[in-house]
């Protein structure tokens, strides 16, 4: 599975509607044509759906999925656990965070579910 961001990665600058590189698209559509799992992955779903059909990642360019970046990461490797409450951070404000720390927050704390 490969995640791919879309600014500052397929794009010539960690902004919206930025310009988007050819050859890197062309190299992500290459590895989708060939099998690949590749998630397209922005700041919002709906950002992320409207890029890739602006650059014609659609038919059988069609990412694996499109999303938007996780708020947490939920894992039970000690690799990620580089806080003592259970977890770190990673991707400025996203969040690596043990299943039994995650277990414990509530719903105030981890907010609604988003749904994509």
């Amino acid at each position: 599975m490969i995640y791919m961001d879309i600014d500052g990665t397929l794009t010539d600058r960690q902004k919206r509607w930025a310009k988007p590189i050819p050859e890197r698209i062309n190299r992500v559509k290459a590895m989708i044509a060939a099998g690949e799992n590749v998630i397209v992955w922005s700041g919002t779903y709906r950002y992320a759906r409207e890029w890739c059909d602006r650059n014609g990642f659609t038919g059988k360019y069609e990412p694996y999925a499109v999303m938007p970046k996780p708020k947490y990461f939920v894992d039970n490797q000690s690799r990620v656990r580089s806080l003592p409450e259970g977890g770190g951070k990673i991707l400025g404000r996203r969040t690596i965070i043990t299943p039994e720390a995650f277990m414990e927050l509530t719903q105030d704390e981890f907010g609604n579910v988003d749904k994509f």
